[in-house]
Formats: C-alpha cells, structure tokens, sequence
C-alpha cells in the first residue's frame, strides 16, 4: 500500500461520518479503518468529539472539534459546558418616539417612545440576519431584543427597560450558558443549522480572547 512512495508518512486518519446520530454505521467505519492499517507501523487517529463515546476509538489521538467549545453533540457525553462568549460595547444610545420605523426596510415600527442602543456588530460579523427581530442579547443581566433588520456592520437593541444605559456598556451576543436562549445551541435551533456553524461564520473582524 505504501510502497514506492516517495512522500513521508507521518500518521494515518480517516473521519466519522455520522458518530453523534449512527452508532452502527460508526462501529462499521472503524472496523475498516482497523482493518486497513492495523499492520502499519504509523501513529493512526479517527475519532472525533461525538465519537469520544466509543473509547475503542481513541487509538493515538482524537480529534475534538465542537467540545473544544464545549458544546455536546451526544448526550452520551453532556458532562462538557459551554465556554464561549462573544461580547461587543454600545455604540450609541438614542431616544425614538412611538411611531418610528427602525433599521433596513422598517422591519420593526416602535410601539413606544423608546431608547434604542446601536451595537458595532452585524451579518458580516456572523450576527445571522435571520435573527432580524427574533433575536435578543443581554446587557447587565437582562435579555432585551434585537429590533429590525441586522445590517452588515450594525444592530439595534430596545434598552428602554434598563435605567440609564451607557454607550461603551457591555453587551452579550453569544453566552456560554447551555439552557440560554443566547446560547450557540438556541442560535443553532434558531436557525435550522448546527453550533459548528454559529462558531465558524464569527468573522475575523472579531478579536478573539483566550482566558
């Protein structure tokens, strides 16, 4: 198999297709890549974080993708937490009266005389426009919605329920707690898609922050 190759081998892997939602087409998966480099005297890896749940699997390495962040997709491994925050600051802070359409297309009309924050932060960012008023974000603690059509670059929150906002006050897009509705996992039903989508469409204009 590997003869005359000219190229050095440092280690052989292969992936599982569907070990979080498949357990028996992941068992079959490893017992070929057993069978075909089981004699080879290379450093040999195909699991991943769902297939954490087959020890069997783990010969020399596993590869985590998802639970680096902890986020499950097994229940079978729901032991991790979520560690991932996204945060950004207000940017501006302004009165609307009752009446006012607000954003792209006038999507949302206040209901109220209202107190609107902007955030520096939108769809080219990874802030999903299907979250356009359906969203929200937290701000000392407190949910409160996003209003409008996400823009690229911008959002609008409703900050009339918190008394005396500030521009540069902190504000959670993403948290890192499992049952929030801000969570990757409710992004993720949200959207019909999965958290390794909400996780990789952050854009690089977003500083990361290893703590």
């Amino acid at each position: 198999m590997v003869a005359g190759l000219t190229a050095q081998i440092t280690g052989l892997f292969s992936h599982f297709a569907s070990s979080d939602q498949d357990p028996d087409f992941t068992q079959l998966q490893l017992k070929r890549f057993q069978e075909a480099t089981s004699d080879l005297p290379y450093p040999r890896h195909i699991s991943n974080s769902a297939g954490l749940q087959f020890p069997e699997a783990q010969l020399d390495a596993v590869r985590l993708g998802l639970m680096l962040y902890g986020i499950s997709s097994s229940p079978a491994l729901d032991l991790v937490r979520p560690i991932l925050q996204w945060k950004t600051r207000t940017l501006t802070i302004r009165p609307v009266p009752k009446g006012e359409p607000i954003g792209y297309y006038g999507k949302f009309v206040t209901q109220r005389d209202s107190l609107i924050g902007v955030l520096p932060v939108g769809y080219a960012d990874g802030y999903n426009r299907l979250l356009s008023n359906r969203s929200q974000v937290k701000i000392r603690g407190e949910l409160v919605p996003v209003l409008g059509q996400i823009s690229m670059d911008l959002i609008s929150i409703d900050l009339t329920d918190i008394p005396d906002p500030i521009v540069g006050e902190e504000v959670l897009l993403l948290e890192d707690e499992a049952d929030s509705p801000i969570s990757a996992s409710a992004w993720a039903k949200a959207l019909d898609t999965s958290p390794y989508e909400v996780f990789t469409s952050i854009g690089s204009r977003v500083e990361r922050i290893a703590v």
